[in-house]
């Protein structure tokens, strides 16, 4: 079993993204951001967590942090993100 994995926030201004020791709860290396697009569609949303991914140049599980609650997979509401959140697939 990895005990790293990659850790992505999604903020309203930026998409953050690093490599975190599982046990430790540290970095293990260096910390990628980029801005969050206007407007903050899903789409163009997840197309900025795959650049942070690949920046990272990681292949393995991936933990994201959204701006609302996911409940039953979906998006329940979009704080500091495009309302085009809510009722998205948050899976």
């Amino acid at each position: 079993m990895s005990k790293q994995m990659m850790g992505v926030d999604v903020g309203g201004s930026g998409i953050k993204g690093g490599i975190v020791d599982l046990v430790t709860g540290e970095l293990v290396g260096e910390r990628h951001k980029l801005k969050t697009p206007k407007p903050s569609k899903p789409k163009a949303v997840t197309q900025i967590i795959a650049e942070v991914i690949a920046m990272a140049e990681w292949d393995g599980p991936i933990g994201c942090t959204l701006p609302g609650p996911v409940q039953g997979g979906l998006m329940q509401t979009a704080a500091n993100v495009d309302d085009g959140w809510i009722g998205t697939d948050g899976d």
